[in-house]
């Protein structure tokens, strides 16, 4: 084998490698055995079908697509283990001669970097008081409170706090907006749902009443299009409704069935917030001390695994959006942003993702930590559960991919739990 590595600027290496005839001959024979393996053919047991016969029974382009996937797979790892490199990513793949006599290809890699770490044991970092305002307490209850609330129908005329039911249409010189039409509309007046004077214009209206009124939209608006804009409304009342909230005593403790008096739902209350808030802050702390440990490391951030990690960030904020039921074309349009303006706004923390990651891996492998495949298998096998059969989870799931990102998930989550035990943390304020 023959190989040529020229380093590029943004750290990848592009491999050109070369084999001969005895090499791919090699490969041919190896790709007739894996083929026979399979193949059942009367008169052979099953994985003892001789090459002779496998040639026979099938196509050979078949075959030379078998020897060609072994040949460069194994060309790849040993110049991998040649050069001492852990290869992250591979790309731009390229055959230039593929015949009985050299098979040569080419193909970019992105090799792990190195990583020089700097102190990582020992560190001091600063843990916030968990605390819990009233205020908070009753914002929850406040919450509960208006989940069971009742309504009745009224007559007079609509005041703060009221919910309406109202047809609206919304113009922009003469021509509905998009999603500015709606029916039977719930509106509360006071909830500060819709642009800045919109429910006032609607104090004192009744049941049947039509109002149409002009408002400008604030120049922050976040659908850039309509941003300091004035828009016609047109609002027809169908619905007056007082909304009728339960008293707060013991009673509405109990009514939610698990609660002997206000106390006990406050106490409820004020634990779940403790848990969150210890929650929130022990992420705040891991983020921290990834985040110190980094800025003491050193490491060349491979511009390929910068817009990996791009494209990963753009692919969850889509999800996203789905789930709140927008398009990510909508969404750039509405904030007259683009992809490429997304990319650059979030380099920077793609950056310091990819070098958390790196420096992460590099302890794992400094302190030797192990991840159990029982443990990966168990993971695995929670996520296969939720599933109806396992047929159903391997058309949609690619079962050897999954297991690397679990066994990547858990080695992140024990090199954090190892971190965790090496740092003291000191109480704020002391």
């Amino acid at each position: 084998m023959n190989k040529n590595i020229v380093k590029k600027e943004d750290g990848s290496l592009a491999l050109t490698i070369s084999l001969g005839a005895d090499e791919l001959q090699g490969f041919v024979s190896q790709a007739e055995k894996n083929i026979g393996a399979n193949l059942k053919v009367d008169g052979f047991r099953p994985g003892a079908v001789p090459p002779k016969v496998v040639r026979q029974k099938v196509d050979p382009e078949t075959i030379k697509e078998e020897a060609l996937n072994l040949s460069v797979q194994a060309s790849i790892s040993q110049v991998a283990k040649e050069e001492n490199l852990t290869i992250l990513d591979s790309f731009d793949f390229k055959i230039n001669k593929n015949d009985s006599a050299e098979l040569n290809f080419s193909v970019i890699i992105t090799p792990l970097p190195k990583v020089t770490l700097g102190d990582y044991r020992g560190l001091e970092v600063e843990r916030k008081k968990t605390e819990v305002r009233p205020e908070e307490i009753d914002k929850t209850i406040d919450f509960l409170r208006k989940s069971r609330a009742t309504s009745r129908d009224i007559e007079s005329p609509a005041r703060r706090g009221n919910r309406l039911e109202v047809d609206f249409e919304v113009r922009l010189d003469g021509q509905i907006i998009e999603g500015g039409e709606s029916k039977n509309h719930p509106v509360v007046l006071g909830d500060g749902r819709f642009i800045p004077g919109f429910e006032d214009k609607l104090i004192g209206s009744k049941r049947g009443e039509t109002k149409e009124f002009s408002l400008v939209v604030p120049k922050d608006y976040y659908k850039r299009d309509l941003a300091g804009k004035a828009l016609d409304f047109k609002v027809t009342v169908n619905r007056v409704e007082e909304i009728i909230l339960p008293e707060i005593n013991d009673d509405f403790a109990k009514s939610l069935g698990q609660f002997e008096s206000l106390a006990r739902l406050r106490e409820n209350i004020t634990q779940g917030i403790i848990k969150e808030k210890e929650e929130a802050e022990r992420q705040r702390l891991q983020a921290q001390v990834i985040d110190l440990i980094a800025s003491r490391a050193e490491a060349e951030i491979p511009s390929r695994l910068v817009e990996i990690q791009l494209d990963t960030l753009l692919s969850r904020f889509d999800q996203r959006l789905h789930q709140q039921g927008m398009e990510l074309s909508l969404y750039l349009a509405q904030t007259g942003k683009t992809l490429e303006s997304l990319r650059k706004e979030w380099r920077s923390q793609a950056e310091r993702q990819v070098k958390d990651s790196l420096v992460l891996r590099a302890i794992r492998e400094e302190e030797k930590i192990e991840v159990l495949e029982e443990a990966v298998t168990q993971r695995v096998n929670e996520i296969l559960g939720q599933f109806r059969s396992i047929e159903e989870a391997e058309r949609s799931l690619d079962l050897k991919t999954l297991r690397d990102r679990i066994r990547d998930q858990l080695a992140r989550e024990a090199v954090i739990a190892f971190l965790e035990k090496k740092t003291k943390f000191i109480p704020a304020g002391k």
